[in-house]
């Protein structure tokens, strides 16, 4: 005798009905638990975190390609951390050190940035969308093609080569206040 479609689909719900829920709290805890013992948690989904404490290191961490949307990690140590294509959006990083950080193509769309530093650390191809940079310090950062389209780089204060080769800028607020004409690439056109 043969299995029914609608047999298969019966023991199939109930297989899922009797397996024990893990709610996702519980994997973002462990999530935590397990960056905060071996400083690794590539992919992980560690969304809404806090961890606002100045003082904690997460110095070269893998958080590759890590769901860190809504996390508020202010003024948390990530020097030489990778970040690459992280989902940062919406991300407090206020007075955070990331100093070295590798952040290339990392999602930082309305991330709050404010006086974090951000020096030598490469944003290439990031998209940092109505991002809030102001009074962030940048000294050998790297931002080639990273869209900036309408953030906040008031007061940023930028020492050396900052790299913005191909970067959109278009309606960005530059250090000075003003802002970038639409079309701006590479450059803020005033």
């Amino acid at each position: 005798m043969k299995p029914t479609m609608g047999l298969l689909a019966g023991a199939a719900a109930l297989l899922t009905a009797l397996s024990p829920a893990v709610p996702a709290a519980a994997f973002k805890k462990a999530g935590l638990a397990r960056l905060k013992k071996t400083k690794k948690c590539p992919n992980c989904d560690l969304s809404g975190i806090k961890v606002r404490r100045k003082g904690m290191s997460l110095y070269k961490a893998d958080l590759k390609g890590a769901n860190l949307e809504g996390a508020d990690l202010q003024g948390v140590i990530i020097w030489r951390a990778n970040l690459e294509g992280a989902n940062l959006k919406k991300a407090l990083l206020l007075e955070t050190n990331l100093r070295f950080a590798n952040m290339k193509g990392a999602n930082l769309e309305e991330a709050d940035l404010r006086r974090a530093n951000l020096q030598f650390i490469d944003l290439g191809k990031a998209n940092l969308y109505d991002a809030n940079l102001g009074r962030a310090m940048m000294q050998g950062t790297k931002l080639q093609g990273a869209n900036l389209k309408y953030a906040n780089l008031k007061r940023a204060v930028f020492k050396g080569k900052v790299k913005f080769k191909g970067a959109i800028l278009d309606l960005a607020r530059w250090t000075n206040g003003r802002k970038c004409k639409k079309g701006s690439l590479g450059k803020c056109k005033r």
